[in-house]
Order: C-alpha cells, then sequence, then structure tokens
C-alpha cells in the first residue's frame, strides 16, 4: 500500500484531504460520506466513459468527464483531474478514441490507488 503513517495521520500519495476537509469543517461524517460516494461515483463514471467511448459519443465523453474532474478535485485527487482533463479535451476533437482510452486505462490504476488510501483513511478515523 502507498499510505505512510506520518505523526499519526496518514499520509495520503494520490488524494490531498485539505480541501475536503476544510470544506467539511471538520466533520468526519460528512468527510466520511463523500469519501463512500466516490466509491460508488467514481467507478459508475469510468464505466460510462468507456461506454461513450465504444459508442462514438464523444460529447458524452466530454461532459462525463467534467462531472468526474469535479468530484476527484473535492478529494484532490490531482492526477486524475489532469488525465479527465485530456480526455474531455480529446473529447471536444471528437477523433482520438486511442487517445481518450489511454488516459482511461491510467485512470482505472490511479482509482484503484485512490482507493486503497481512502479506505485506509476511513479506517483511520
Amino acid at each position: 500500500m502507498n499510505t505512510e503513517l506520518l505523526t499519526g495521520e496518514l499520509k495520503l500519495r494520490v488524494c490531498n484531504l485539505t480541501y475536503l476537509k476544510n470544506f467539511a469543517g471538520g466533520d468526519q461524517d460528512f468527510i466520511r460520506q463523500m469519501i463512500e460516494l466516490f466509491f460508488i461515483q467514481v467507478p459508475e463514471e469510468l464505466n460510462n466513459i468507456r461506454n461513450h467511448v465504444s459508442l462514438n459519443n464523444f460529447t458524452d465523453v466530454k461532459n462525463v468527464a467534467h462531472k468526474l474532474k469535479s468530484s476527484v478535485s473535492l478529494l484532490g485527487a490531482e492526477s486524475m483531474a489532469i488525465h479527465l482533463k485530456q480526455i474531455e479535451d480529446l473529447a471536444l476533437s471528437g477523433t482520438d478514441s486511442s487517445g481518450i482510452l489511454n488516459h482511461y486505462d491510467q485512470l482505472i490504476q490511479i482509482n484503484e490507488e485512490a482507493v486503497l488510501e481512502l479506505k485506509a483513511y476511513i479506517a483511520s478515523l
């Protein structure tokens, strides 16, 4: 696992929960709910991106990537947000399915790391 214990708090490598913690005003239940929503929403939306690419629905690819970018940004998953921005840009051109799928594959790997980190973080609450 890529998390480290640092002075009694997990140091996360994919996610930076500073914004979420500030937004939540320290409300641990809210933080937990947002993380659990991430666990549900992100895999569904990543699947939607893949399905829309396979159907050449680039407008829907762009829209889903844009929506998901906001969600991952809340949890400070900047590397995911960067790939989602690239998918948005490629979807605008409407011609680069393979480029979109390359970023999609990266997102799948990063999301797996994020889930492991966030599960460890929830367990530490």
